[in-house]
């Protein structure tokens, strides 16, 4: 997580790493849950904490892109077994689950490079 420490006016060091843990779970939980996610079973095994500190430097469009990419996991499940042809199964995919999210995770690298981001941070914070 990146560490942010600010001087307020009066003099006293604010900690913004929380805050920021907390903008990234907002935008993950705008751009996957609300937007991406909202009709797709998610196995409650999976950790939306964990998931926006995996992608702290992602912008929303790589969160979009991470989530169908998990999306799409149970439905390739399906095409790799064979079942796609049976309609019975396509009404029983399974829930999107923790490995799915890691595996679009790793293979889905944020478009933004982190040098960007960090500018883009110092300079909100007015660095």
């Amino acid at each position: 997580m990146l560490k942010a420490l600010i001087f307020d006016f009066d003099g006293l060091i604010l900690d913004t790493e929380s805050s920021l843990f907390e903008a990234w779970r907002e935008i993950f939980d705008e751009y996957a849950l609300e937007i991406h996610m909202e009709d797709i079973e998610v196995s409650p095994a999976v950790d939306f904490d964990e998931m926006a500190d995996l992608t702290e430097g992602y912008s929303g469009r790589d969160i979009s892109i991470v989530c169908r990419e998990a999306a799409m996991e149970p439905i390739r499940d399906l095409q790799r077994t064979g079942r796609m042809d049976d309609e019975r199964e396509i009404l029983d995919i399974r829930p999107v689950s923790r490995d799915d999210f890691l595996s679009a995770i790793e293979n889905i690298r944020p478009a933004t490079p982190p040098e960007d981001v960090k500018r883009y941070i110092d300079w909100a914070e007015g660095s």
